[in-house]
């Protein structure tokens, strides 16, 4: 018998920063997606994934709902074509992938605030196990408020070559200190942002995330990120969000509009040559998928 579970992809984060209970973000999920398998198996061998994360996810989801011994005599094989280390939550999705394909084989459901929280305890983690926007501490995965929805939006990412690792960036001198020293200007954008969403107003949406944007530009300069929001905006785009802890870039499109006259724009520019891929893809709800396969 084999057992599923699908996570979907962020394209960075719409915001983040820090608020006087610690740290928050808001990803949002495009398609893009991590798969794992878990087959039980009649042989006494445990295969698993060469991914130690993934099978750190498996052993600490056993481990939550005190299941320990039901590791025995199982595979765990992962499929994904998200990009790694560019931003864009391939290792929590893997982990979110490998959670539900945990539970499905328990047959047990779980929370995405549960989840979160499993997915904390192996690294800092995004808020995609969620189907709506929200605010949620990366560190420890407890929810800070439920936000809302958004429709009718695409993005169109820049994916450059270089690749960046959270810990890089959380290790980073100076990273905690401006963080701290700039609660007020994180709340200000966490409220905008949280009126936005409820008011179902874009424009006033990229507006917050292009201070989340450039405020985080102090923590891990983008480039070209001043030219690609000018282009951006000029050409009628919402905003431009960043992977705060990675490399990708992210314009904010209307679900009618054509990527087409920004993708010339920005070779025009020359900015092809740094972002190696440009692609564009919907933006969809956000949650851990999972069951048995027939």
């Amino acid at each position: 018998m084999q057992y599923y579970g699908i996570c979907p992809a962020s394209c960075g984060e719409l915001i983040q920063g820090q608020i006087e209970s610690g740290e928050y973000l808001s990803s949002y999920c495009v398609s893009l997606y991590s798969k794992a398998i878990i087959t039980e198996q009649t042989s006494s061998n445990t295969k698993l994934t060469t991914y130690p994360k993934s099978i750190m996810a498996m052993k600490k989801t056993f481990e939550f709902f005190n299941e320990e011994k039901a590791l025995k005599n199982l595979s765990l094989e992962m499929v994904s074509n998200i990009p790694r280390s560019k931003g864009m939550a391939s290792s929590t999705a893997d982990i979110g992938a490998v959670i539900g394909a945990s539970c499905a084989y328990l047959g047990i459901d779980i929370s995405p605030d549960d989840a979160s929280k499993i997915a904390a305890k192996i690294e800092p983690t995004d808020s995609i196990y969620y189907k709506s926007l929200v605010a949620m501490n990366p560190l420890n995965g407890n929810l800070i408020k439920n936000i809302g929805n958004i429709r009718g939006l695409k993005t169109l990412i820049l994916e450059p070559r270089a690749k960046i690792k959270t810990k890089d960036v959380r290790n980073k001198l100076g990273y905690s200190e401006f963080k701290k020293s700039n609660i007020l200007k994180y709340n200000e954008i966490l409220g905008d942002f949280e009126s936005a969403i409820k008011s179902n107003n874009l424009k006033e949406l990229g507006k917050a995330v292009n201070k989340s944007s450039l405020l985080n530009e102090h923590l891990l300069p983008k480039p070209y990120l001043k030219e690609v929001m000018d282009i951006a905006m000029s050409l009628g785009a919402y905003g431009v969000n960043i992977a705060h802890s990675g490399s990708v870039v992210g314009i904010l499109l209307d679900i009618n509009d054509s990527s087409a006259n920004y993708k010339s724009e920005l070779i025009n520019n020359n900015l092809a040559k740094y972002f190696g891929r440009m692609y564009c893809l919907p933006v969809i709800d956000g949650g851990i998928n999972y069951g048995r396969m027939s």
